[in-house]
Protein backbone atom coordinates (compact mmCIF):
# COMPACT_ATOMS: atom_id res chain seq x y z
CA UNK A 1 0.00 0.00 0.00
CA UNK A 2 0.99 3.77 -0.73
CA UNK A 3 0.21 5.99 1.34
CA UNK A 4 0.39 9.94 0.48
CA UNK A 5 0.22 12.35 3.50
CA UNK A 6 -0.05 16.01 1.92
CA UNK A 7 1.28 18.84 4.33
CA UNK A 8 1.19 22.21 4.98
CA UNK A 9 3.93 24.60 6.13
CA UNK A 10 1.86 27.12 8.22
CA UNK A 11 3.12 30.21 10.32
CA UNK A 12 3.65 28.92 14.10
CA UNK A 13 0.14 30.29 15.87
CA UNK A 14 1.95 31.43 18.80
CA UNK A 15 4.20 33.98 16.75
CA UNK A 16 3.23 37.06 15.89
CA UNK A 17 1.69 37.31 12.19
CA UNK A 18 2.57 40.61 9.62
CA UNK A 19 0.62 41.37 6.36
CA UNK A 20 2.45 42.56 3.38
CA UNK A 21 1.86 45.86 2.76
CA UNK A 22 2.20 45.39 -1.17
CA UNK A 23 -0.09 42.02 -1.92
CA UNK A 24 -2.16 42.15 1.38
CA UNK A 25 -1.24 38.33 1.68
CA UNK A 26 0.18 37.61 5.08
CA UNK A 27 4.31 37.84 5.42
CA UNK A 28 5.21 34.08 5.74
CA UNK A 29 8.86 34.92 6.21
CA UNK A 30 8.38 37.47 9.16
CA UNK A 31 7.58 34.47 11.80
CA UNK A 32 8.88 30.78 12.08
CA UNK A 33 6.97 28.67 10.32
CA UNK A 34 6.13 24.83 11.53
CA UNK A 35 4.23 22.18 10.28
CA UNK A 36 0.51 22.11 11.02
CA UNK A 37 -0.66 20.24 13.98
CA UNK A 38 -3.49 18.72 11.96
CA UNK A 39 -0.95 17.13 8.99
CA UNK A 40 1.19 15.43 12.56
CA UNK A 41 -2.46 13.45 12.82
CA UNK A 42 -2.55 11.90 9.70
CA UNK A 43 1.21 11.56 9.42
CA UNK A 44 1.11 9.65 12.83
CA UNK A 45 -1.79 6.73 11.46
CA UNK A 46 -0.21 6.62 8.58
CA UNK A 47 2.97 5.62 10.30
CA UNK A 48 0.82 3.33 12.82
CA UNK A 49 -0.19 1.31 8.96
CA UNK A 50 3.62 1.85 8.02
CA UNK A 51 4.51 0.06 11.36
CA UNK A 52 2.64 -3.07 10.94
CA UNK A 53 4.64 -3.81 7.60
CA UNK A 54 1.94 -2.67 5.17
CA UNK A 55 2.96 0.49 3.77
CA UNK A 56 5.31 2.84 2.25
CA UNK A 57 4.33 6.54 3.36
CA UNK A 58 5.39 9.46 1.07
CA UNK A 59 4.83 13.27 2.17
CA UNK A 60 3.36 15.85 -0.46
CA UNK A 61 3.88 19.44 -0.10
CA UNK A 62 3.30 22.81 -1.55
CA UNK A 63 5.29 25.79 -1.29
CA UNK A 64 8.37 27.75 -1.58
CA UNK A 65 11.51 26.49 -1.05
CA UNK A 66 11.66 27.84 2.47
CA UNK A 67 9.36 25.08 2.96
CA UNK A 68 11.71 22.19 2.78
CA UNK A 69 11.79 22.56 6.36
CA UNK A 70 8.72 21.48 6.76
CA UNK A 71 9.06 18.57 4.56
CA UNK A 72 12.48 17.37 6.04
CA UNK A 73 9.96 17.64 9.45
CA UNK A 74 7.81 14.99 7.90
CA UNK A 75 10.44 13.04 7.07
CA UNK A 76 11.90 12.74 10.50
CA UNK A 77 8.88 10.83 11.92
CA UNK A 78 10.29 7.66 9.11
CA UNK A 79 8.43 8.43 6.08
CA UNK A 80 9.83 6.71 2.95
CA UNK A 81 10.05 9.86 0.38
CA UNK A 82 8.47 13.41 -0.49
CA UNK A 83 6.97 15.09 -3.22
CA UNK A 84 7.44 19.07 -3.09
CA UNK A 85 5.71 21.24 -5.46
CA UNK A 86 7.64 24.84 -5.43
CA UNK A 87 6.60 27.88 -8.12
CA UNK A 88 6.21 31.01 -7.33
CA UNK A 89 2.85 31.47 -9.56
CA UNK A 90 1.00 29.42 -6.72
CA UNK A 91 2.06 31.76 -3.76
CA UNK A 92 -1.00 32.97 -1.60
CA UNK A 93 -3.12 30.41 -3.60
CA UNK A 94 -6.82 29.48 -2.12
CA UNK A 95 -8.29 26.61 -0.89
CA UNK A 96 -9.43 25.43 -4.78
CA UNK A 97 -5.83 26.58 -6.14
CA UNK A 98 -4.42 24.60 -3.56
CA UNK A 99 -6.27 21.35 -4.10
CA UNK A 100 -5.73 21.76 -8.06
CA UNK A 101 -2.11 22.15 -7.77
CA UNK A 102 -2.10 18.94 -5.47
CA UNK A 103 -4.43 16.91 -7.32
CA UNK A 104 -1.90 18.02 -10.64
CA UNK A 105 1.48 16.43 -8.02
CA UNK A 106 -0.81 13.28 -7.56
CA UNK A 107 -1.99 12.33 -11.21
CA UNK A 108 1.60 10.42 -12.44
CA UNK A 109 1.65 8.98 -8.70
CA UNK A 110 0.87 6.10 -7.90
CA UNK A 111 -1.24 5.45 -4.30
CA UNK A 112 -4.09 3.45 -2.81
CA UNK A 113 -4.84 6.26 0.29
CA UNK A 114 -4.19 9.82 0.81
CA UNK A 115 -4.39 10.67 4.20
CA UNK A 116 -4.27 14.19 5.15
CA UNK A 117 -5.45 17.19 8.23
CA UNK A 118 -9.13 18.28 8.04
CA UNK A 119 -8.01 21.90 8.32
CA UNK A 120 -4.93 23.88 8.58
CA UNK A 121 -4.27 26.05 11.38
CA UNK A 122 -3.67 29.24 9.48
CA UNK A 123 -6.97 29.22 7.12
CA UNK A 124 -9.05 26.71 8.59
CA UNK A 125 -11.09 26.40 5.70
CA UNK A 126 -11.79 22.65 6.06
CA UNK A 127 -11.99 22.47 2.14
CA UNK A 128 -8.86 21.30 0.63
CA UNK A 129 -10.04 17.48 1.66
CA UNK A 130 -13.08 17.51 0.18
CA UNK A 131 -11.83 19.55 -3.03
CA UNK A 132 -8.62 17.34 -3.75
CA UNK A 133 -10.99 13.93 -3.67
CA UNK A 134 -12.93 15.48 -6.36
CA UNK A 135 -10.33 16.98 -8.26
CA UNK A 136 -8.86 13.08 -8.42
CA UNK A 137 -12.43 11.73 -8.62
CA UNK A 138 -11.99 9.97 -5.24
CA UNK A 139 -14.67 8.53 -2.37
CA UNK A 140 -14.53 11.66 0.36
Amino acid sequence: MRIICPVKRVPDTAATKRVDPDDHTLDRDSGEAILNANDEWSIEEAMRIKERGEAEVIVLCMGPDQAQTTVRKALSYGLDGAIQVSDPAISGSDAAATARVLAAALRGEQFDLILMGNQSSDARTTLVPAMLAEYLDLPR
